[in-house]
Formats: C-alpha cells, structure tokens, sequence
C-alpha cells in the first residue's frame, strides 16, 4: 500500500494527474482491483481475502472473457467466476475452447502464471526541466528548449533511433500546463533538428504567464537502419539532417571525456 500511494503521489505532482491502483497476490486480480475505485482510490486484495474475492467476482469482470463466452456461460449458469471450480474441465474446454477452459479453471483456484511485463518496445523520449523561478523570459525559455532538443538528441543517437514527431511541453506557474506536438515529414535524430521544430511550436504559443517547466519529447521512433519509402520525385530539401555527423562528434567527445566538456556556446552558465 505504501508502494501505491509513492506512485500515485508521484504522477499527481508531475502530471497533475489522479489514477487507481490494485494490488493483489497475482496478476490479474491486481488488474480487477485496479478499477475498483477510479479515478482517486487504491484497492488491496490480501492472500486471505482471495477465496471470497473469486467466489463472487462476476464472470464477466474476468480479463480476456468476450461477450460471447460470458453468454455461453451464463447458460451453463456460471455467473460468478467462483463457479467455474464445480464445473467438469473438459466440458469448459468443449464449450469455450482448451485455452480458456483451463485458463478459467486456474483462475477460479487463485492461480494466474502469466508473466508481468516490465518492458516494451520504446514509444517516446523527453527531458524536461523544472526552473528554480517561475519566469517569462523567451530567451531563456529558448534556451532551455535547445538543452533539452540535446539531451533528447543524444538519447535517440545512442540508442540508434530517429523519430518524426517531436513535441514540447510547459507547465506555467498555477500548475496547468499545456503541450503541443508536430509530425514531420521525414526522421531525423540530430538535436538542432528537434530545436528547431520546438523552437517553431513555442514561438505559436502566446504566454501570458509565467512558466515553471519547460520540456522537449520526440515519438514516432524507428530504428535508423529501418526501411524507407522512395519518393517517386524525392524534395532535396527535405530530410537531410545536416548536424547529425556534427551531433554524432559530440557525442563521441563527450563519451570519451565527459559530459559538458563541449556543449552550444549560448547554453554556457544557463543554471535556471
């Protein structure tokens, strides 16, 4: 319980957002417990109260349990996912199919051995900095946007990634916040890329209030060495990301002797 409520606390003081949690012995009645109390609430399941639980958890509450199973099993009168335990396996498996037959039949004991997932395929990449002052000061707004556009750049170059979305988010001094988003035309991954096409959504923003945040993202990630559609009249102009070899240098300077060693002239002594 302590768990959940550092979590909740945690995406409320940076996203301003509330959310559910449940936790329980086992996957899925963690997942069932995670609707319980939405949008503001955390439900604990304990090891003693599991059997109860399952008994009268209605049947179709069951993650992966379609509209057409829970109607074949309310004419076998299993209503409730308890009542799946006095039912023949193989006639569940006849009935649903092998798969969720013995699935259910394994829930219904309190047994669920699917794997929790701790990882996936990448989707997005930020940095975003919270100023020590409220401040409304273009300039160094811009400034603090072209350190993040680095910071960002240097992750998707490290991990061999482009992107074509790139997008910019500000928190103002009464805590609402905004972002705004742009798909490109083609991918890139160099840092003075990103900054540019940040630099171009903030200059669409009119600010009327102070800002306590600034941060820079990117989505639309590939792999640098993915595929690329040809163009049937390919536009010059368009995707030649001109720093990427300059950007690729930094990067190995600064892999070599540190970060920081070498760095825009106009970010030195930014300390905001």
């Amino acid at each position: 319980e302590k768990i959940a409520a550092s979590i909740k606390k945690a995406i409320f003081e940076d996203l301003s957002l509330t959310c559910s949690i449940g936790a329980a012995p086992v996957k899925f009645l963690a997942k069932i417990a995670s609707d319980i109390k939405k949008p503001d609430g955390i439900t604990i399941i304990t090891r003693e109260q599991m059997t109860e639980f399952i008994e009268s958890l209605p049947i179709q509450k069951v993650p992966g349990i379609g509209k057409k199973a829970v109607e074949k099993m309310q004419v076998m009168q299993i209503h409730k996912l308890g009542d799946v335990k006095y039912h023949d396996p193989d006639i569940l498996a006849g009935s649903l199919g092998k798969s969720l037959g013995r699935r259910l039949v394994q829930l219904s004991h309190g047994i669920d051995n699917s794997k929790v997932k701790t990882s996936s395929d990448r989707k997005s990449i930020s940095s975003e900095k919270t100023l020590s002052k409220d401040i409304l000061d273009n300039g160094i707004i811009k400034k603090i946007l072209l350190d993040r556009a680095e910071h960002v750049g240097a992750t998707l170059r490290k991990n061999n990634l482009v992107c074509n979305n790139v997008f910019i988010k500000l928190k103002f001094s009464d805590f609402t916040q905004i972002t705004r988003t742009r798909k490109l035309p083609y991918h890139v991954c160099s840092s003075s890329a990103i900054f540019h096409e940040a630099v171009a959504l903030y200059n669409k923003i009119q600010m009327k209030k102070k800002i306590r945040l600034a941060g820079v993202g990117v989505s639309g990630l590939k792999d640098k060495n993915s595929p690329v559609q040809m163009q049937l009249f390919p536009d010059p102009g368009i995707g030649n990301d001109h720093w990427e070899p300059v950007d690729r240098a930094v990067d190995c300077i600064a892999e070599k002797f540190g970060p920081g060693i070498i760095k825009k002239a106009n970010l030195d002594n930014l300390n905001i």
